[in-house]
């Protein structure tokens, strides 16, 4: 899987190619200015072979610091929602 990151005039997209052989994109509201967290929301998904299909609806990215990255994923499958959240540190060489 991988996520790509574009910017779009005022706002950023995140499209998240899934190991579910979905696309789903998903947008920010407009950004004017140093914006966190950035939460994305769904605008559209491609490859969906059915509205109950598992897919991603949404992700918060937020940057705690320069070593730290929280990023919250939220999907549905079946009419169900939930959420998944991944932690990210920077180890730094020669770091204790």
């Amino acid at each position: 899987m991988i996520t790509m990151f574009t910017v779009d005039g005022d706002h950023l997209i995140a499209t998240h190619y899934c190991s579910a052989k979905n696309q789903p994109q998903m947008a920010t509201p407009a950004i004017t200015d140093a914006q966190r967290p950035l939460a994305f929301s769904l605008v559209r998904v491609t490859g969906l072979k059915s509205a109950d299909d598992w897919h991603n609806t949404g992700l918060t990215v937020i940057q705690e610091d320069n070593d730290h990255l929280t990023q919250e994923w939220s999907y549905q499958f079946k009419g169900k929602t939930g959420e998944d959240t991944f932690y990210f540190t920077r180890v730094r060489p020669g770091a204790t």
